[in-house]
């Protein structure tokens, strides 16, 4: 099927033989896409008179048909490859012993640790459910350092947390919370979370613990993480969506920058059928990018992981908020 297009001025830089090169052509650009400029490079977008999600297949492929057609090189062969040495996966597992264990598989990218729902108070979802979004700052947040900062080595240390300090941060990190069982079941996560990841990594400098609010401010899109890992939990609606490696179409990553996540998340991860969706109140750990041996997994990766799809009603606000535990750890500190 031939495709419409119209002529455009485009100003693209394009590598060859290591050097880059800028020039300005004349091209034809498919109907379906156009260019934003901003911070000298071009972003793929939607044109909003085409947003029919049924056709998400042939704007990808018109798109991918102009750019060979222009000559424009690729730069994502690396996670092509990477999509077929795709041996990292999501394991289950009962216990907290077993958790820590197979979190040490080096091809393990993601743990679930399945628990009993641990939220089933009508009070607490209605009470999550009046708070308002963590659209700036998140509902409760502490952090430490715990480990000395590589940068920081040579010259004057930093006071470093113990695990005293860790559970006196967990203690006010739940201050906000009703006062009962459930505050004191957040604050024994918030003890176990820490301990573990930083029994896992204990080199890491950067403890980060959060409590948030989410409502339609969700990481919607599929990604991973720069820090070095986390575990989290989720009390009110379902937890983090997370995928094994086989099932991630990687060149999309790049590819796909620019578009909503409507339009992107089916053509990272194309079979719904194969996300893991943990739960509510199960125990979560990713991998990030960082995470200590991961350079040695087949793609030197973490885990790929987004916010759940969710309920929505006629304005598209979710029908209910979610209450998240998130214990990160990094080699910088979250701002």
């Amino acid at each position: 099927m031939k495709r419409s297009s119209s002529r455009h001025s485009v100003r693209c830089g394009v590598k060859k033989g290591g050097k880059s090169r800028t020039c300005t052509k004349k091209t034809r650009i498919p109907h379906k896409f156009f260019f934003q400029r901003g911070e000298d490079k071009f972003f793929l977008m939607m044109n909003p008179i085409d947003h029919d999600s049924r056709l998400r297949s042939e704007y990808y492929e018109g798109f991918s048909e102009w750019a060979r057609d222009q000559g424009f090189q690729s730069h994502v062969e690396p996670l092509r490859r990477a999509s077929r040495l795709n041996p990292g996966v999501i394991k289950y597992v009962k216990s907290h012993a077993d958790f820590q264990c197979v979190a040490n598989e080096t091809e393990t990218k993601g743990v679930v640790w399945v628990r009993e729902d641990k939220c089933r108070d009508k009070n607490i979802i209605q009470w999550v459910d009046n708070q308002q979004d963590d659209e700036f700052e998140c509902f409760a947040k502490e952090a430490l350092i715990v480990a000395c900062p590589e940068s920081e080595r040579t010259s004057k240390r930093p006071r470093l947390a113990n695990l005293q300090h860790v559970n006196a941060a967990c203690k006010r990190l739940v201050q906000k919370l009703p006062q009962g069982s459930f505050r004191d079941m957040v604050y024994a996560d918030a003890k176990m979370f820490a301990k573990s990841l930083l029994d896992m990594a204990p080199d890491v400098p950067y403890l980060t613990l959060q409590l948030e609010v989410i409502g339609k401010n969700a990481c919607s899109r599929w990604h991973q993480d720069y820090y070095t890992g986390r575990i989290l939990t989720t009390y009110c609606g379902p937890s983090t969506w997370l995928v094994d490696d086989r099932d991630v179409s990687f060149s999309m990553f790049e590819d796909m920058i620019g578009f909503s996540h409507e339009i992107s998340d089916p053509l990272i991860v194309p079979d719904y059928d194969r996300i893991r969706k943990p739960h509510s109140s199960s125990i979560v750990l990713l991998k990030g990018n960082h995470w200590p041996g991961i350079e040695n997994s087949k793609n030197r990766m973490g885990v790929v992981h987004k916010a759940p799809n969710v309920p929505t009603n006629s304005a598209g606000d979710p029908i209910h908020k979610r209450l998240l535990l998130k214990v990160d750890l990094g080699h910088y500190p979250k701002d």
